[in-house]
């Protein structure tokens, strides 16, 4: 990006921010931070080291995150996106990037075999990459939830369990002298 469409990209996130007929957010800090961290994502977009991925092809990869997607699909579907032709290699360090620099979710092992059987079901109909990702997304979510779920009932049933010791040990006069 040269200077003259960096200071347009600039003016031009300005300009939409002081839009409002309220200007109290200009003084707002979470405002004000929020706009400049749009402004050097804006500027450092093409000065980004991963050259091979523009905004599309990221945001697709971003949204796979958490999900056991097979990174030859994945590889496949990107380059049939506009840009240059990516590697096995590309797709799994950025991949691994994007887990690292956003401290988001891995994959969960349990996971693997419900997500890998929902993908192949899927692709077998035709569904596209990016609906499959939506719906291996609320599969993991799902689940997340259920896992969630369950560990709240085992720890209050612990939590019981250990009530009803406690009191069955102070009946018993154990705990007493």
């Amino acid at each position: 990006m040269n200077e003259d469409e960096r200071i347009w990209a600039v003016k031009g996130l300005l300009f939409y921010d002081v839009k409002s007929p309220s200007l109290r957010h200009i003084r707002d800090p979470h405002s004000i931070t929020r706009l400049a961290q749009e402004i050097v994502r804006r500027i450092d977009r093409n000065n980004s080291i991963w050259g091979k991925w523009d905004g599309q092809r990221e945001l697709l990869l971003k949204s796979a995150v958490g999900c056991w997607i097979p990174l030859e699909a994945m590889r496949d579907f990107l380059n049939r996106m506009p840009g240059p032709p990516l590697t096995m290699t590309d797709v799994a360090q950025r991949l691994k990037a994007v887990w690292e620099e956003e401290h988001d979710r891995y994959p969960n092992e349990q996971f693997q075999p419900g997500c890998l059987a929902l993908f192949e079901r899927e692709m077998a109909d035709g569904t596209e990459l990016p609906a499959i990702i939506e719906l291996l997304r609320d599969h993991v979510d799902q689940e997340e939830k259920r896992i969630r779920i369950e560990q709240r009932e085992s720890y209050q049933q612990y939590r019981e369990q250990d009530r009803m010791s406690r009191e069955q040990r102070l009946l018993s006069g154990a705990d007493c002298n």
